[in-house]
């Protein structure tokens, strides 16, 4: 009687996980921490203190209004190739970002 209560125990936790498939969802994670938006979306939860990480290598820390100006144009973007495009050119490197912010705050 004690061994079934035991396999019913095993059988009600499920199986472990292994430590391959926790490696895997780890891996996971940092693709995602590379994508703009997710990055620029961190800066606003964090207020300004994350920094951004862009394809080229190098770090910058972000100004908060700047962030949000290019939020807010991504959202009212309607395509998603449009959405692709803008940020194909916001990831690159900071002047490019520059750029694009300049860009989206001309009247």
């Amino acid at each position: 009687m004690y061994e079934e209560a035991v396999d019913y125990e095993f059988k009600k936790r499920g199986k472990p996980r292994t430590k391959a498939r926790l490696t895997d969802m780890l891996d996971e994670d940092s693709e995602a921490d590379k994508h703009i938006i997710f990055q620029l979306k961190k800066v606003l939860s964090l207020q300004g203190l994350k920094p951004v990480l862009f394809e080229d290598g190098t770090k910058y820390y972000i100004p908060e209004h700047d962030v949000r100006a290019v939020l807010k144009h991504h959202d009212l973007l309607q395509k998603p190739f449009h959405k692709e495009a803008f940020t194909l050119s916001l990831r690159k490197d900071v002047l490019s970002f520059m750029a694009a912010v300049r860009q989206i705050k001309q009247p």
